[in-house]
């Protein structure tokens, strides 16, 4: 009479002979469906030895600092059934019901963590995909301290779609964006403030670069809930370097410094823990409202995926829209500017949010799989 339910169900190696790991779940599944007592499955083997959805590219796409350990993470490729040569992860996600995510460009271009040069956008433009190009431009339009207004999509996605053609380039979108546009949403409060996508150490460099060549502030001022972590201090020193310089700058040159810093709208950095203490003229903002573009993104992420956008394959997204989640992962931090030593207590992860762009290991598509699987399972 106790109900039951697999929270870690390994499938057989496919090699072993058994049945494709697609046949033991769908079977589990449908026994699932009929039964009251059994509730189902989670299949964990994300990227297992030998077997799981998908395995190590050839491609690293950034280091990671590990609580003082920098390893390389590589991109993913999906893994295919020896016998058939199917894709792995389409089958288990077909077994559910649900649908298989984008993978073309796991190990290729990443529109969530492509830089926000010309070189970036470059590579994204190169693609010809419209849904490619929306990711990109709307983390610009962030960038640059902007929305797109919530009734003025058809009008972005035809902006997106130009750009992702040929004979356009980097410097056209951002001049076509800095100038008035009526599908635009401007917000006067936007911040420089570090970005919790960059590495520690690049955001402490840039720390430093900005202390020694600030005019109207000095970086010893920094109170000490604002010194703990390099993006607590990347706050205070952006926002007041950026604010010294206003007038005759562009954010994504003057607040980005290699990708440590992003001129941000107001909703997205008062999420981060401690902006209004750090922030520059932070602590007088009132709180800030939900996320206007969660269903927009929401909605490109189906386009990515061939997920329903109101289906419970593609609801799992939500999870992963920029600026909306906040974990703590600790870690070291330099002790101070340039010292090179470490404070051992100091979080160097601290309100790092699992945003689009945060997951440069294979692109938010590769982790929705699991969540797709996680959502068909309980639909």
């Amino acid at each position: 009479s106790t109900p039951l339910f697999f929270a870690e169900y390994h499938a057989s190696p496919p090699s072993s002979g058994a049945a494709a790991p697609s046949d033991e779940v769908a079977g589990l599944v449908e026994l699932a469906s009929a039964s009251d007592l059994f509730l189902g499955l989670f299949y964990s083997d994300f990227a297992s030895a030998g077997r799981g959805l998908f395995e190590l590219g050839h491609k690293v796409l950034t280091p990671v600092n590990m609580s003082g350990s920098v390893q390389n993470v590589s991109c993913l490729i999906v893994r295919r059934h020896p016998r058939s040569g199917a894709s792995i992860p389409d089958m288990i996600a077909a077994a559910y019901g649900g649908h298989g995510a984008e993978t073309t460009s796991l190990c290729g271009v990443n529109p969530w963590a492509a830089p926000l040069t010309y070189s970036g956008f470059s590579e994204v433009a190169a693609l010809g995909s419209v849904p490619h190009m929306k990711i990109f431009a709307r983390r610009v339009i962030a960038h640059l301290g902007s929305m797109v207004a919530p009734d003025k999509e058809p009008i972005f996605a035809d902006f997106a779609g130009k750009y992702a053609s040929k004979g356009t380039t980097f410097f056209d979108m951002v001049a076509e964006l800095r100038s008035p546009l009526s599908w635009l949403e401007v917000d006067a409060d936007a911040a420089c403030v570090a970005d919790r996508n960059a590495q520690p150490d690049a955001v402490m460099a840039a720390v430093a670069w900005m202390c020694k060549h600030a005019n109207s502030f000095s970086c010893s001022d920094a109170p000490a809930e604002c010194s703990g972590t390099p993006y607590r201090l990347g706050d205070y020193v952006f926002s007041r370097y950026y604010k010294e310089h206003r007038g005759y700058t562009n954010p994504l040159v003057s607040c980005y410094s290699d990708g440590a810093a992003v001129f941000a709208p107001s909703r997205t950095f008062l999420r981060n823990a401690w902006s209004r203490q750090c922030v520059q003229g932070a602590d007088t903002l009132p709180e800030p409202a939900q996320s206007l573009e969660e269903a927009d993104m929401l909605e490109e992420v189906s386009e990515l995926t061939g997920a329903p956008a109101g289906s419970s394959e593609a609801t799992p997204a939500t999870v992963i829209s920029p600026g909306d989640v906040d974990v703590d992962v600790e870690g070291s931090a330099p002790a101070s500017i340039g010292s090179g030593g470490r404070a051992e207590d100091a979080p160097i992860f601290e309100d790092l949010p699992l945003d689009s762009a945060a997951l440069r290991w294979a692109g938010a598509p590769s982790l929705l799989v699991p969540l797709l699987l996680v959502a068909a399972a309980g639909a």
